[in-house]
């Protein structure tokens, strides 16, 4: 392809000062505006039948935009196309010869080469429909669009491009590692070679999932490379011996969607990159990418930039102006991989006697003789009579099958005018043939004759086959009859006969298991394909559906040809478990692949749109602000500007912990025979007797088991009545029995003289659906005394006892190991099985630990240890280290009492997790109570309301009646207590200490008759005593103020207060506000303890810890709210104090307004502004 036409520029925001988001100059370092370099650009238009010089062209002022855009309006597509379009200025006839040729060209004759600063950027197919030109004079704009083509593959098929005589014949063989896949693809586009041919990195991959077939990872481990797809998983044949393929865009897709990846020509390659790649470190661990050159020769490590700052002050600042919106975030996403486990290994297969073929199925897997051939076909034949007598006639087949280096190999012997003998298919090591006779009709002499028949085949593989070449072909051998009486088998002359065949619809599988198809049903090992959903946070709504061709193969299939593959030596072996970067190699690959998607969108993703300026733009590298790194989605890049305005994805994935679900097979609608399955004539199906009493088109005979052979698969019996098998004169070792056996497992069911009936499996499952009946059920004579053993429950399967006394059982006879015998006491006095007694004879002894009684009504499984000969318990009724006891003397009683093994036992009963211990059973009633608060203990009886319980959290009612502790970790006992604040305590009874104590107050007491403990940190003592303030202490009375101390007579109360200065200040009872109130119609006679101590000198003359104390006495009475003192304020010890103290000053007065007794401090001279004192004044109070 030749260089026609060219046309070079610059960028013109080169040489132009930069600006940040505010349009401030960006500065370099010495301070002056830094600005932008040129870029020079070229853009050449080739023309592959153009012959001689290239010409010049001018192009408009937008210059060259490149495009990109996702297909499908996915924000993850795996297919990035791209678009390359500029104005060329038609300027003369030469230009303008460029539409006139393009108007009469296919596609594919003008591409695009686009160079940027003379290293190749770009290349791709001029588009006719993007097309556009102006109706002008010269000089006139025409407007050029190519694309890269990765659109354009849909439009190839991913076969090869030859001749052949049926289009299935043109499928890629064998296995391609994914990197050639894709380069196999791209190739098929013409201009590809044209400009990609010569470039060093052609294809860039940056994929790091890792199999376990890859072992230690380095720079050029390339998952692609080193991973390898049956190229038949993109196509199918078809019986016609046409194929259908997938196109080459298809095949992309699916091969990017896999791995959670993009292909897009970018920065002059072919990058197919994980959208993940960038979100973390390049290069470590395990993330890392590489390059192919044209040849695909094998990986070059490389190291692709992280991204591209574009904040301010960088070389790459986004322009004001741009919006952030959101993505949904999934609940959760289900990958579907396409399976088809009994997909036909000769599709396209077309033979017949015009042209007989041999079908070429490549490498196929096995598992030895675990594994299974299914084949089916149906023949049409067609028979003219040249020179035929009238007979049973027979057309004989050879159908040839051969798997790697065996032949497969079954004779036929003729032992009745239309029956026949198999024998077994075996496979052989030179050439042979399986023969399949087909019966055919007589016809008239010179007449024709047309009909079909069928063939159905099931057998087993060569024990040495597990991965090979498989090859089929099918021919006629010859026709014949055969005549018992007298000459036996005859061969006919071929020269008498015409018969044309053509075998229809071949279908042939290697499956593995002998469990063939019923029906329309097909086990869940067959699937048609499979789904695996990995699912995320629940409150999402959002669902990703995701279908793939290619994954791990799936369960015990065989043959799977989207299976991924590596290579073992020279053996292909099926990839299991996948690990992303240096992570555990743990999931199914299509697990994988949910995951890390979920992963990425487990919460709203940003995205930006906006515009990013600057002449080192890399449009495939992923750009950063903020410390977030965001991919493009789809954009345009203006050469001429150094801009690209776009959409970009922000890269984020989440480390939270995802649930997998089990998979879900889809089993499709598999027929029993496959595709093309035949009538199974010629004596395949029906026939008990493998064909002894078959032939032609009739499904065999109804002959009884006349030899041995292999019955065909799908052979269905159905009876008209009854039928039984029996043999009334069976000698000793005579039997019955039916075994399966499919290599792995065996299954038998056996009826012998002697042994009885074995139900036995050597790996599978023995099931017994429906009800299930123990018969022989005995109940032998009342026991009276001790056994030794005892010989009561032979032959018994349940056994009813009864004893007239408590008796003991030392052994039971008989054991035969394996033996199940439940039995039953069904008397009224105790059964005890003795350990281990020398009673009875060894053999028949029990080893069940110790002594076990069985009490009336109760019931005892025991089984018989034939290793050591001893009888031991499977089920009972026990505790186990406890034993029952139920006593009527002084008082019914039943009991537990601690037993064996040691000599001093103690005891527990031990709730789970934070359950309660109560000594009766919630029930919400007065019976049982309420529920128990967490670790709570309430071992109370008697109550006549639900709540009075122990309801608090670790609380506690450990005796009395009526009682309750509601605040957590409170404790009530007695009568009709109530501990309701958290850490309170209520005590009482009817006696010396009083009943219906409440302690409601939080970490409060009550003690007696009618105590209560309202408030935070009281105590009430004694009858009717209440603590109703915080700290207060009642002792046979009321406390009601804050901290008060108080008897049946006397109270003491505590004012305080903290003076900083010189001014009088009030004390209080807690320091701040509560006053000591007198109450109405009270009077007191009160004594005051003054003390006074420094605790901050400050700029005072005083020294800290200098002390004044004196104590005083007044009387107060409060006369229907009029308070007053009564008298003047006596001194009963004069002020001691230190020096610098004695001119402090206490003041008793009462406070009418408040009705409360007031004390105020005034500090001395000698305390300065910040002299801090504590003054204090207790009150010793006698009320009246």
């Amino acid at each position: 392809m030749a260089l026609r036409f060219y046309s070079t520029y610059k960028s013109f925001a080169g040489g132009q000062g930069l600006t940040d988001d505010n349009g401030d100059p960006i500065l370099d370092d010495l301070g002056t505006q830094a600005t932008s370099g040129y870029l020079d650009w070229r853009i050449e238009i080739h023309d592959s039948q153009h012959v001689g010089d290239s010409t010049e062209f001018r192009i408009s002022d937008r210059g060259g935009e490149l495009t990109y855009r996702g297909d499908g309006g996915e924000l993850t597509s795996p297919i990035l196309g791209s678009s390359f379009s500029f104005d060329m200025m038609i300027q003369d006839a030469t230009h303008e010869d460029l539409i006139t040729d393009l108007v009469s060209s296919k596609e594919g004759r003008f591409t695009v080469k686009v160079l940027r600063d003379i290293e190749f950027y770009w290349a791709g197919v001029i588009n006719a429909p993007d097309v556009v030109y102006e109706d002008e004079y010269y000089p006139y704009s025409f407007t050029v669009s190519a694309v890269d083509g990765l659109a354009l593959l849909r439009n190839y098929e991913y076969r090869q491009e030859i001749t052949s005589s049926t289009k299935w014949e043109t499928k890629y063989e064998g296995q391609s590692n994914i990197v050639a896949i894709i380069a196999r693809c791209l190739k098929k586009l013409p201009h590809i070679e044209t400009h990609f041919s010569d470039l060093e990195k052609f294809i860039i991959t940056a994929v790091n999932w890792y199999s376990d077939g890859q072992g230690s990872i380095t720079s050029t481990s390339d998952p692609l490379y080193e991973h390898y797809i049956d190229n038949r998983a993109f196509g199918s044949g078809q019986a016609s011996g046409n194929g259908t393929f997938l196109s080459c865009y298809e095949v992309l897709t699916d091969i990017c969607t896999a791995f959670y990846a993009r292909i897009a020509l970018v920065d002059g390659s072919f990058l197919m990159e994980q959208y993940e790649h960038r979100s973390t470190t390049i290069g470590s661990p395990a993330n890392y990418s590489r390059y192919y050159p044209y040849g695909i020769d094998g990986p070059v490590a490389y190291t692709l930039p992280t991204s591209q700052d574009i904040g301010q002050g960088t070389a790459l600042p986004k322009l004001n102006g741009g919006t952030y919106s959101l993505s949904p975030p999934l609940r959760d996403v289900r990958v579907t991989q396409k399976v088809d486990a009994l997909a036909n290994l000769i599709g396209g297969f077309i033979t017949d006697s015009a042209a007989p073929a041999t079908a070429i199925a490549g490498s196929v897997y096995g598992n030895g003789g675990l594994s299974y051939v299914r084949f089916t076909a149906g023949v049409e034949w067609s028979l003219t009579n040249v020179d035929l007598a009238d007979k049973a006639y027979f057309a004989i087949f050879a159908l040839t099958l051969k798997i790697k280096d065996k032949w497969a190999k079954r004779e036929i012997t003729f032992n009745g005018v239309t029956t026949w003998d198999n024998s077994s298919i075996t496979w052989e090591s030179s050439a042979d043939t399986i023969k399949i006779p087909i019966e055919v009709q007589w016809p008239e002499s010179g007449e024709t004759w047309t009909g079909q028949g069928g063939v159905n085949l099931f057998f087993r593989c060569d024990s040495g086959f597990d991965y090979g070449d498989l090859t089929v072909s099918f021919d006629l051998e010859q026709l014949q009859y055969h005549d018992p009486a007298g000459a036996g088998t005859v061969i006919i002359d071929p020269a008498d006969y015409e018969l044309d065949w053509a075998l229809k619809d071949p279908y042939c599988v290697i499956q593995n298991s002998a469990k063939g198809l019923i029906g329309n049903s097909l086990p869940v090992v067959y699937p048609k394909a499979v789904t695996y959903q990995v699912n995320g946070d629940s409150d999402n709504t959002e669902e990703k559906e995701i279908k793939t061709i290619i994954g791990d193969r799936t369960g015990a299939v065989l043959n799977q040809w989207g299976g991924l593959l590596y290579l073992d030596g020279s053996d292909y072996v099926y990839t299991s478990q996948w690990g992303n970067r240096n992570g555990t190699r743990d999931r199914i690959f299509s697990q994988l692949l949910a995951q890390r998607y979920l992963s990425s969108m487990y919460y709203p993703r940003k995205i930006f749109r906006g515009t990013i300026v600057g002449n080192t733009l890399a449009v495939g590298t992923p750009v950063e602000y903020d410390g977030e790194v965001y991919i493009l989605t789809n954009g345009t890049y203006s050469t001429v500007r150094d801009e690209l305005n776009g959409e970009w994805l922000r890269l984020a994935y989440t480390a939270a912990e995802f649930s997998y679900e089990d998979p879900e097979y889809d089993t499709g609608d598999y027929e029993a025979s496959g595709p093309g399955g035949g009538s199974a004539s010629g004596g395949g199906g029906g026939s008990i007797d493998n064909g002894g009493t078959g032939g032609g088109g009739s499904g065999g005979g109804n002959g009884i088991y006349g030899g041995s052979g292999i019955v065909s698969d799908g052979v269905t019996a159905t009876l008209a009545g009854d039928f039984s098998f029996s043999n009334p004169t069976a000698a000793s070792g005579d039997k019955f029995s039916v075994t399966l056996d499919d290599g792995v497992n065996s299954n038998t069911v056996k009826i012998e003289t002697d042994d009885g009936i074995l139900i036995q499996s050597t790996g599978d499952a023995i099931q017994i659906e429906g009800v299930t009946a123990l018969t022989d059920i005995i109940s032998p004579s009342t026991i009276s005394t001790d056994q030794n053993d005892y010989a009561g429950l032979d032959g018994a399967n349940v056994g009813r006892l009864a004893a007239t006394t408590a008796v003991n059982i030392t052994g039971i006879a008989n054991g035969v190991d394996g033996r199940i015998l439940p039995f039953h006491n069904v008397g009224s006095n105790p059964i005890t099985l003795v350990n281990a007694s020398a009673s009875s004879t060894a053999a028949n002894r029990f080893d069940i630990g110790e002594d076990y009684t069985i009490r009336a009504d109760h019931g005892c499984l025991l089984q018989y240890d034939g290793v050591d000969s001893r009888w031991r318990i499977l089920a009972c009724y026990s505790l186990g280290r406890w034993a029952e006891a139920y006593a009527t003397g002084t008082a019914p009683t039943a009991s537990l009492t601690a037993t064996a093994p040691a000599t001093n036992i103690g005891a527990a009963i031990v709730p789970k997790g934070t359950g309660a211990l109560t000594a009766a059973v919630p029930d919400g009633t007065s019976t049982g109570g309420n529920a128990r608060g967490s670790r709570a203990v309430d071992l109370q009886t008697d109550r006549n309301n639900a709540a009075q319980v122990a309801s608090g959290a670790n609380s506690g009612v450990l005796y009395g009646r009526r009682s309750t502790a509601s605040g957590s970790y409170a404790f009530a006992g007695g009568n009709t207590c109530t501990a309701s604040g958290n850490g309170s305590v209520a005590l009482g009874g009817t006696g010396a200490i009083g009943g219906g104590s409440t302690a409601s107050g939080s970490s409060s007491f009550a003690f007696g008759n009618a105590a209560a403990a309202s408030a935070t940190n009281s105590i009430a003592f004694g009858p009717g005593s209440a603590a109703s303030a915080q700290s207060a202490v009642a002792f046979n009375t009321t406390a009601a103020k804050y901290e008060e101390f108080a008897t049946l007579h006397v109270s003491h109360l505590g004012l305080t207060n903290t003076v900083t200065g010189t001014a009088a200040t009030e004390l209080f009872l807690d320091g701040s506000s509560l006053t000591a109130a007198v109450p109405t119609a009270t009077a007191w006679i009160v004594d005051v303890y003054c003390f006074a101590r420094v605790l901050v000198a400050g700029n005072g003359t005083v020294a800290a810890n200098d002390s004044f104390a004196a104590v005083y006495r007044c009387v107060i009475a409060n006369k229907g709210g009029t308070t007053a003192l009564i008298g003047t304020v006596d001194t009963e010890m004069a002020a001691k104090s230190d020096a610098s103290m004695a001119d402090v000053v206490f003041t008793i007065t009462a406070d009418n307004t408040g009705d409360y007794l007031k004390v105020t401090y005034t500090a001395g001279a000698n305390s300065g502004s910040t002299t801090q004192t504590r003054a204090t004044a207790k009150l010793k109070v006698q009320k009246f």
